[in-house]
C-alpha cells in the first residue's frame, strides 16, 4: 500500500451533501451533552452488568477507556451518529491529534435515585462493539484494512449487499451483469473504504468475490477510471451507464438502501467506519438495524468479519491475560456488594469463569476439549444463564474454524465435532443456522484451495484441505 489515508466524514459525498448541518449538530452535541463519569459510584452497576453480558472482555475494556465519551443529551442524535469520531472540541481544543469516540446513550441510559441505570444493556454492548470499530481504525488502520481476514469477509458483506439493492429493484440488464458489477463492486469497496490500492491482490480478491477468472478480469478495466470509484455517486452512475441499468440511479439507490437496512446506513456506502457498524449492528442482534435482511444477505461472511474485529481488538487492547494478579484485581471495578464476598467465594466465582472459557490450549486434544466444553455448560447452569450457552458455542465454533484455516497446529482434528456435539441441545436454531453457513463458507474456501494444490501438483496440501472439508461435514449432523 503506497499510501494510506483514513477517512472521516469529511470524506464522505453524502454527508458532504448536509455537512454544515451536521457539522453543527455534531459540535453542539459535543459542548452541551451531559458526560458520564464512568469512575463514578453511580456507574459502577453498568460496568456489572456490562461485565455479566458481554461475549468478549475486550468490550469492557472499550467501555473504561478514557476516549471513549458516554454522553446524554436532551435530544438524541440522528441513527447514523449515536457512534462517532471527532475532536473533543471540550476538552481538547486546538489539539489535532486528540480524538474521542463519542457515544450516544441518551434515552438508554438514566439517572434513577443517583444511579445510572441501562435499560436496554444489548443496544450498548453493539455501541460499544461500534466503538472498536473506530478505535482499531485509528489506531492500527493498517493491521485493520490488511487483515485478510477481516478485508475479504468484509468485502463480501459490501458487494452481497450492494447486488441485492439492485437485484430487489428487478432492473433489466442486472442478471446477465451480475459477475462483472460484483467485481466493479468489490473494487470499490477496497479502494474507496479500506483505502486499499487497486493492485493484484485487490483485484484477486474482488475476482474471488465475485466468483469470476482473474484472467477475465483484465478486459474489466476498459469499463472505469480510477476518479469513477471517488464515491457513491459517481460508482452509482458508472455501474448504470457502462451496463445499461435504466432506472438506477444514486437517489434510487441511496433510498432503497436505507428502506432495506435502515435510516441512518447511508454512510456505509462511503466510510469504512460506518460500513463496520452496520455489520457489528446485524451481528450484535439488538435490532438497530433491519439486521434479519443484512444477515440474509450477507451470511457466514457477517460472523466471520465481526469475530475477526473482536480478535484483532483483543490482540490490540486486552491485555488483561498479561497482567500481574495485582495489576488484574485493580483494574476489574466491583461494586460494594461484591466487595462484600468472602474471599473464597470470590475466587471460586472467578475460576469458574475462566474455566468456562474455551481458550486456543483447550484445542489440543479431543478429551481436553469436552471437559472444557462440560465445563462450561455447568458453569453456565449453576448461575441459571443457559440461555447464554448457545451464543458462547458460536463464537468458539467460529475460532476454531478460523484456526483451521490459518493451519493452526493448536487445533486437533475432531475438536469443532466435539464442541458440537457435547453442546448441541443448548445451540438455539439462529445460532445453528449462523455455525452452518460459516461451515459452508470453509468449505468452499477449502475446496478452492484443493483445487489449487492438485493443479500445482501438491498432493499433500490437497489431502489436507480433503481432510478438513470431511471433518466440517461431519460436524454439520449436529446443527
Amino acid at each position: 500500500m503506497l499510501e494510506f489515508k483514513r477517512k472521516t466524514y469529511a470524506d464522505s459525498y453524502l454527508y458532504n451533501l448536509q455537512a454544515n448541518k451536521h457539522d453543527k449538530n455534531l459540535v453542539e452535541f459535543i459542548l452541551k451533552c451531559d458526560r458520564i463519569d464512568k469512575n463514578s459510584d453511580a456507574f459502577r452497576g453498568i460496568l456489572e452488568d456490562i461485565k455479566r453480558q458481554q461475549t468478549s472482555s475486550i468490550l469492557y475494556t472499550v467501555l473504561t477507556m478514557d476516549n471513549v465519551v458516554l454522553c446524554i443529551n436532551n435530544v438524541e442524535l440522528p441513527r447514523a451518529f449515536k457512534v462517532f469520531e471527532a475532536k473533543d472540541v471540550r476538552t481538547n481544543f486546538g489539539k489535532n491529534d486528540q480524538r474521542s469516540i463519542f457515544i450516544d446513550v441518551t434515552g438508554i441510559i438514566t439517572l434513577k435515585d443517583g444511579y445510572f441505570v441501562c435499560r436496554k444493556i444489548d443496544v450498548l454492548i453493539t455501541y460499544l462493539f461500534d466503538a472498536l470499530g473506530y478505535l482499531l481504525y485509528q489506531t492500527c488502520p493498517l493491521k485493520l484494512v490488511n487483515n485478510s481476514n477481516i478485508s475479504i469477509p468484509a468485502t463480501e458483506c459490501f458487494v452481497a449487499l450492494f447486488d441485492y439493492i439492485i437485484d430487489y429493484l428487478r432492473i433489466i440488464g442486472f442478471a446477465q451483469n451480475k459477475e462483472k458489477i460484483s467485481y466493479l463492486a468489490g473494487l470499490y469497496f477496497l479502494y474507496h473504504l479500506m483505502g486499499k490500492d487497486l493492485d493484484t491482490y485487490s483485484k484477486n480478491i474482488a475476482a474471488k468475490v465475485a466468483q469470476i477468472s482473474t484472467s477475465d478480469t483484465r478486459a474489466f478495466e476498459l469499463y472505469y477510471n480510477l476518479e469513477d470509484f471517488d464515491n457513491i455517486y459517481t460508482f452509482t452512475n458508472l455501474i448504470s451507464d457502462t451496463f445499461k441499468l435504466k432506472g438506477l440511479t444514486p437517489e434510487v439507490f441511496i433510498a432503497k438502501w436505507l428502506y432495506l437496512y435502515q435510516e441512518g446506513t447511508q454512510y456505509a456506502t462511503e466510510l469504512f467506519t460506518s460500513f463496520t457498524k452496520l455489520i457489528v449492528n446485524a451481528y450484535c442482534g439488538s435490532y438497530i438495524v433491519n439486521q434479519k435482511q443484512i444477515e440474509r444477505a450477507c451470511g457466514a461472511s457477517m460472523v466471520k468479519f465481526s469475530t475477526s474485529l473482536l480478535k484483532l481488538g483483543v490482540d490490540e487492547f486486552d491485555n488483561r491475560g498479561y497482567m500481574e494478579s495485582s495489576e488484574l484485581d485493580s483494574f476489574e471495578r466491583r461494586d460494594s456488594y461484591t466487595m462484600q464476598l468472602s474471599e473464597s467465594f470470590l475466587l471460586k466465582k472467578i475460576a469458574i469463569q475462566e474455566s468456562a472459557k474455551i481458550k486456543e490450549d483447550d484445542l489440543s486434544s479431543k478429551d481436553k476439549t469436552k471437559e472444557k466444553v462440560k465445563s462450561m455448560i455447568e458453569y453456565y447452569t449453576s448461575i441459571n444463564e443457559e440461555n447464554k450457552i448457545s451464543k458462547a458455542i458460536n463464537i468458539a465454533a467460529n475460532s476454531i474454524i478460523h484456526c483451521m484455516e490459518n493451519e493452526s497446529n493448536k487445533v486437533a482434528e475432531g475438536v469443532l465435532e466435539t464442541v458440537l456435539e457435547n453442546s448441541r441441545k443448548y445451540i438455539k436454531d439462529s445460532d445453528k443456522r449462523l455455525i452452518n453457513e460459516t461451515i459452508d463458507h470453509s468449505i468452499g474456501s477449502f475446496n478452492e484451495n484443493m483445487i489449487e494444490a492438485r493443479n500445482n501438483n501438491n498432493k499433500e496440501k490437497a489431502s489436507l484441505y480433503a481432510n478438513k472439508m470431511v471433518e466440517l461435514r461431519k460436524c454439520k449432523a449436529y446443527i
